[in-house]
């Protein structure tokens, strides 16, 4: 049996200049509900992801908003 570990270690990359009304307090209500760490430069927001559901929910708000992102996963 091989047993999944629900850990990852990803990072998101949101470019700030993008058609997104208010999406630097999307993001900051994003980080804060997901208890994860984010870093908000003046032209990008990085977020990093510890477990899959926080990288699911991440990946499920950014595509909802619309957000262009880049996804790295650091393993």
């Amino acid at each position: 049996m091989i047993k999944v570990t629900p850990f990852t270690n990803t990072k998101f990359t949101i470019p700030a200049n993008q058609d997104v009304p208010y999406l630097y307090n999307h993001l900051t209500k994003l980080v804060k509900k997901e208890q994860t760490g984010g870093v908000f430069h003046a032209d990008r927001v990085e977020i990093s992801a510890s477990l899959k559901t926080q990288e699911e929910n991440i990946i499920n708000k950014l595509t909802e908003l619309g957000a262009k992102f880049k996804m790295e996963n650091k393993f």
